[in-house]
């Protein structure tokens, strides 16, 4: 079963558009934890379930560990947008 295409390029335009300021987290993770749950429930037989999952048990686990202790977290969360952008973008091209 393949990814929805359109529904893929919209997700990556999301994130285009919530990645330049920190504050947009959680709606971020809010809308990579839906996704992680829809792909779940899918019969999707790739990697993307497993990537999404992975991005937010390492990276915003990270980030969010680090902002509780008030430590910088830019670098974070460019990571966690970074791997959660390249999922979108690798299951684009498989799309």
């Amino acid at each position: 079963m393949a990814l929805d295409k359109k529904h893929l390029e919209e997700l990556a335009q999301f994130i285009r558009e919530h990645r330049n300021n920190e504050g947009h987290f959680e709606a971020l993770y809010n809308r990579m934890l839906t996704e992680c749950e829809a792909a779940q429930a899918s019969n999707y037989e790739n990697e993307y379930a497993d990537n999404l999952r992975e991005i937010i048990e390492k990276q915003a686990a990270d980030y969010k560990e680090k902002k509780e202790k008030g430590i910088s977290t830019w670098s974070e969360f460019e990571n966690v947008i970074n791997h959660f952008e390249k999922t979108i973008t690798d299951a684009l091209h498989q799309s």
